[in-house]
């Protein structure tokens, strides 16, 4: 069933427990859905990426996202070594 509420779906590339594939397919029946998919991000998006929040509390207020929302969002995660 689809529905016409505007939906944000904010998913990590490495969350195992509702991975972004999940939200790609919700996605499918959200006519007005945005998704944003953060490659360097796990379960809790919004915790542990800023601009996630950012995108969050600007959907709930305009329901709306620009189109460049969370530029960083598609970059690799970034590993050091001590």
């Amino acid at each position: 069933m689809a529905s016409p509420v505007p939906v944000l779906l904010l998913s990590g590339a490495y969350d195992p427990v509702t991975p972004p594939e999940w939200a790609e397919r919700a996605a499918t029946t959200l006519p007005k859905s945005r998704r944003l998919v953060f490659r360097s991000a796990g379960h809790l998006v919004t915790s542990g990426e800023p601009c996630a929040l950012a995108a969050a509390t600007t959907f709930i207020e305009t329901e709306s996202l620009p189109a460049n929302a969370c530029p960083g969002a598609g970059k690799p995660p970034r590993f050091t070594t001590p």
